[in-house]
């Protein structure tokens, strides 16, 4: 288990990821710092969207300089993936712990700062930001189920003898039986090429 916690969902081509960090090492070791930079690394050249609660309290954004070793490190990996971070008014006391960083400068115009929500002791973050996206859609073959052979299917599959073929282990038998279900659907139900339009409808 590591001691900061990380989600990305791809939207679109749009890498979104939210991740926390948290300082407490008696729970989860000395190994977040690292991983963080190794994460931050393994997001140079993507175009990615990622925010979250870092708690790094000493670095000075402006400026670009920590005190501590380890914040140092981490501004360096966000410089040298030329990464934005566009948070520059305190989010929890006077510390900007909270923080979102892009790879395009101009994604986000301004990060606005609210008021705790409910037992919180950390401001509410919102922006807007401008992304533009790639509309080509990909298509994909699937089973084509209205023209499938059921008959054909059942028939098979009724013949197949079933001792023999569920014989061994259950990871064994398993096994078999998916392999022998794969080769009737293969053989009784034809592909057909999909492609989702814009509204999330699909036509083949």
């Amino acid at each position: 288990m590591t001691n900061f916690l990380t989600k990305f969902l791809l939207l679109l081509l749009l890498l979104v990821g939210v991740c926390y960090r948290t300082v407490n090492k008696e729970i989860f070791g000395d190994s977040t710092d690292d991983q963080l930079l190794e994460l931050v690394r393994e997001l140079q050249g993507k175009h990615v969207m990622l925010m979250g609660d870092f708690s790094y309290p000493d670095i000075v954004w402006s400026t670009h300089h920590s005190q501590s070793h380890h914040g140092q490190s981490f501004v360096d990996a966000i410089d040298d993936c030329f990464l934005t971070q566009h948070v520059n008014a305190a989010t929890r006391g006077d510390s900007v712990l909270d923080l979102v960083f892009t790879d395009e400068p101009i994604m986000i115009d301004n990060v606005g700062v609210m008021s705790c929500l409910g037992n919180s002791d950390h401001n509410v973050l919102f922006w807007t930001a401008d992304v533009k996206v790639n509309p080509t859609v990909d298509s994909k073959c699937i089973r084509d189920y209205k023209r499938d052979n059921y008959n054909a299917i059942r028939k098979e599959l009724r013949s197949v003898n079933r001792n023999e073929a569920l014989q061994g282990t259950t990871c064994e038998a398993w096994s078999v039986f998916k392999r022998q279900l794969s080769d009737v659907v293969n053989v009784h139900i034809p592909e057909k090429n999909f492609r989702p339009t814009r509204n999330g409808k699909q036509y083949g």
